[in-house]
């Protein structure tokens, strides 16, 4: 191979391994870990189906905060009481699990979950730890941990079931 075709070879390969590192770099970059620090206001929430057992609702909320700014974004929620003994309402113990979806238009949606024990009293009995499972956009692939911290009930007859905050981390 004579020398000029050598060192354009030389240089194509040398171009080809910068360009492929530096898209792999562009690529690990995309994904970082991102403060998820958030109030959370709940709606009023609506009963779907009752059992002896259970009770299923839903809720349209609100966040607003880190990662999403000062702009209000909209969480629905779908929530499970599961009762520890049957017919005990409105005294019940349980656990209370909440699949959701955080629509932060136009930038893209989160999903996930949470999940917490609570007293006949209605109150969490245990931290309520949280999940990020997966979003679409901007949080495409996002995963991450939170947990719901100062959750308090809005005053009867107020239009507000809960309050809170959700801190913790997302990546994405």
């Amino acid at each position: 191979m004579p020398e000029g075709s050598k060192r354009q070879l030389a240089l194509i390969i040398a171009a080809t391994v910068v360009l492929s590192l530096g898209f792999a770099g562009v690529a690990h970059a995309k994904k970082r870990n991102h403060v998820l620090s958030v109030d959370y206001k709940s709606g009023r929430r609506g009963i779907d189906n009752t059992t002896p057992m259970t009770t299923q609702l839903d809720d349209q909320g609100t966040l607003v905060g880190r990662p999403f700014g000062s702009k209000e974004v909209k969480v629905d929620e779908l929530i499970l009481d599961t009762y520890n003994s049957p017919n005990c309402l409105p005294f019940c113990t349980g656990t209370e699990h909440t699949t959701f979806r955080i629509d932060a238009f136009p930038n893209g949606m989160l999903r996930g979950s949470y999940d917490f024990s609570f007293g006949s009293d209605g109150n969490p009995s245990s931290p309520i730890t949280g999940s990020i499972t997966g979003g679409s956009g901007k949080f495409r692939g996002a995963k991450g941990s939170f947990q719901v911290l100062n959750r308090v009930a809005g005053p009867i007859g107020d239009t507000t079931g809960y309050t809170g905050r959700w801190q913790g981390s997302i990546r994405y």
